[in-house]
């Protein structure tokens, strides 16, 4: 019995709710949901999705389920999501186009939930993300239902650039240090960005590159930046434009409190009172996406006196959510496309990903456990 067929006895609530199911080699699972607002007189029923039961198929099937609630004929669309976050937004990837259904009007002795079905091939490394759909009446009335599971029972065949990011490597070797006494360590940044590695849409001929790094060492009081929060006024400068002057700005601050200690590009002073350290380089030409270390920490199992003599980190690429653009920043000749601008409201700092059709970062490369844009290397001198 496929899954389809497994899950057709789901009880619906009389209220909104979504549910999210996952079937894995003739298995079904119940998963966390969560649901997002409501249209008058539309019940989002639930969101189902069939998984491969094939370890080498691709295909997979998304299923929303919604339901008429109201004595009127309704006109709605539906369109199917690939979510980042935790609800549906503009900036998330739709799978192909809106459709269009008609709900008949509600009949209580017979009324039944509608299905829509989406299918929707996964590309590699793609078990990271979870689905949604949106649906919107004639009216103009919205509302969105997602699973926040993510795929991750799926097994999809690697490819070599698949497997080419590794883990943080932590030497064997540490130093232990008092009070009064610091460590200096040199930073290189190894990396990896190209037209072999990254190859869709490389923007040649635009001068890709990433711009100077900036950050400091710091106290566990100090967060100049992490992934799900809001970046500052100087994260975005470096972000949308590689521009470190206020991001310097921000670290004086800090130093003026004794919190953080600036460090230059190629070096970093850790000591007991500033454990923690924090870099940042744009991603050049993007609208504001970016690489970096956000508040990472050399000591061995957070102990007081003892810190690692070297650690390798891979660092992968993130979206600063404060423009909207899904693609590269400048056409070929240097001049800005507009398609890249300031958002009206600011969404957090997250992984990027975008279009396949776009760049290759939309294949998850920059998820856990798959490809990055390089490392930093930061070693006791």
């Amino acid at each position: 019995m496929n899954c389809f067929k497994k899950v057709l006895g789901m009880v619906f609530l009389s209220t909104l709710f979504t549910g999210f199911l996952s079937c894995v080699s003739n298995r079904q699972a119940n998963e966390e949901t969560e649901g997002k607002g409501s249209i008058s007189g539309i019940l989002l029923a639930a969101i189902r999705i069939d998984l491969p039961l094939s370890p080498s198929s691709r295909k997979i099937i998304i299923n929303a389920r919604i339901e008429n609630t109201s004595n009127e004929e309704q006109e709605v669309i539906v369109s199917f999501y690939q979510s980042r976050n935790a609800t549906i937004s503009k900036r998330d990837r739709r799978l192909g186009a809106p459709e269009t259904v008609i709900l008949p009007a509600r009949q209580p002795e017979r009324q039944k939930p509608m299905d829509i079905t989406s299918f929707y091939t996964v590309p590699t490394g793609d078990t990271q993300y979870s689905y949604g759909y949106c649906v919107k009446t004639s009216s103009g009335d919205s509302a969105c239902a997602k699973g926040n599971v993510t795929l991750n029972g799926i097994r999809l065949a690697r490819t070599p650039l698949d497997a080419t990011c590794p883990d943080t490597i932590y030497s064997s070797d540490a130093t232990q240090i008092d009070s009064t006494t610091s460590i200096s360590y040199t930073l290189t940044f190894n990396k990896r960005w190209s037209k072999q590695t990254h190859p869709t849409n490389y923007p040649s001929g635009r001068n890709p590159h990433f711009t100077t790094l900036v950050g400091a060492s710091h106290n566990d009081s100090v967060v100049f930046w992490q992934r799900g929060g809001f970046a500052s006024a100087g994260v975005e400068g470096v972000a949308e434009f590689g521009s470190t002057r206020t991001f310097l700005s921000e670290i004086a601050t800090k130093e003026d409190k004794d919190e953080a200690i600036a460090a230059s590009a190629s070096k970093i002073i850790i000591s007991q009172n500033h454990p923690l350290f924090t870099m940042i380089s744009m991603l050049a030409p993007s609208p504001d996406w970016f690489v970096g270390i956000g508040g990472f920490d050399m000591r061995v199992d957070r102990s007081e006196d003892t810190f690692y003599d070297e650690v390798v980190i891979p660092l992968r690429l993130y979206d600063a959510g404060t423009q909207a653009g899904d693609v590269f920043k400048l056409s070929g000749n240097g001049t800005d496309t507009g398609v890249n601008v300031d958002m009206s409201l600011r969404e957090r700092i997250t992984r990027l990903s975008t279009g396949e059709e776009d760049t290759d970062f939309g294949n998850n490369n920059n998820l856990e456990g798959t490809p990055c844009l390089g490392t930093f290397t930061v070693k006791k001198q």
